[in-house]
C-alpha cells in the first residue's frame, strides 16, 4: 500500500469515529518521516500542483509573430493558458536522477521546435528543494521574447513572475508545503468543526 492510501485509510477511520482527529494527523506525520528514512523515490510532478501560467505580452497577438508587444519586461496582456509540469502535448521531461528537467512548448500544437522555456526541478526525500530556470534552446524565438510572459506558480499561486528574465537563477522550494499534508489537515478542521456542531448543549431548553 502506498502513502496516498494509508492516508485515504486514515481518513475512512476517522470518519467511522474508530480513530481521533489528533491521532490520524499524527500517523499521517509520521508516516511521511518514515518515507522520508526509506529514501523516497522522486515523485512526479503530477503530484505536486507545479504549472506555468502563461500570459499574452500586451499588444501581442497569438499566432501571429510579426504583431508582437514590448517584450518581457513590458506589461501583461490577456491570460492564455496555464501549462502543469507533467508530460503532455506542451511539456517533456527528463529524470536526470536528483532532478527533474521539464521542456516546455508555448506553441499551442505541441513540440513542434525547440523548447521556449526549461526549468530544473530538484527533490529530495520525496520533496522539491529547489527550480533552477535554465536557457532553453528556442529562447531567444520571437514568440518567448515578443508574445509570451511566463510566470512559474505553485497550486495557484504566484513564485516566480516572468521565468525568462531569470536565466541562471535558482529559487528554494523548501518552505512549500506537501499538498496531502494540506488536504488532511483541513479535513481534520472540517471534522473537528463538526463534531463541535454535533456535542454542543442546546440553548433552547428553560
Amino acid at each position: 500500500m502506498n502513502r496516498a492510501s494509508l492516508i485515504l485509510a486514515l481518513m475512512a477511520a476517522t470518519l467511522q469515529g474508530g480513530m481521533t482527529i489528533r491521532r490520524t494527523i499524527v500517523c499521517a506525520v509520521l508516516l511521511t518521516f518514515t518515507a522520508a528514512l526509506q529514501g523516497a523515490p522522486i515523485p512526479s510532478a503530477a503530484d505536486w500542483p507545479f504549472a506555468f501560467d502563461v500570459y499574452l505580452q500586451q499588444g501581442a497577438i497569438e499566432g501571429n509573430v510579426a504583431i508582437s508587444g514590448a517584450g518581457v519586461n513590458g506589461p501583461y496582456g490577456d491570460f492564455v493558458r496555464t501549462i502543469p509540469l507533467e508530460p503532455g502535448p506542451l511539456v517533456q521531461a527528463t529524470d536526470l536522477g536528483d532532478h527533474v528537467r521539464y521542456m516546455l512548448d508555448d506553441c499551442p500544437i505541441g513540440l513542434m521546435g525547440d523548447a521556449d522555456i526549461c526549468i530544473d526541478l530538484y527533490w529530495q526525500d520525496g520533496r522539491p528543494t529547489m527550480a533552477t530556470c535554465i536557457r532553453a534552446a528556442g529562447a531567444a524565438t520571437q514568440s518567448a521574447m515578443g508574445m509570451y510572459i511566463f510566470d512559474f506558480t505553485f497550486d495557484g499561486e504566484l513564485l516566480v513572475s516572468r521565468w525568462q528574465t531569470h536565466y541562471g537563477e535558482s529559487f528554494d522550494l523548501t518552505g512549500i508545503p506537501e499538498p496531502a499534508t494540506l488536504a488532511l489537515l483541513a479535513l481534520g478542521g472540517a471534522l473537528a468543526l463538526l463534531r463541535r456542531r454535533r456535542v454542543a448543549p442546546r440553548t433552547d431548553r428553560p
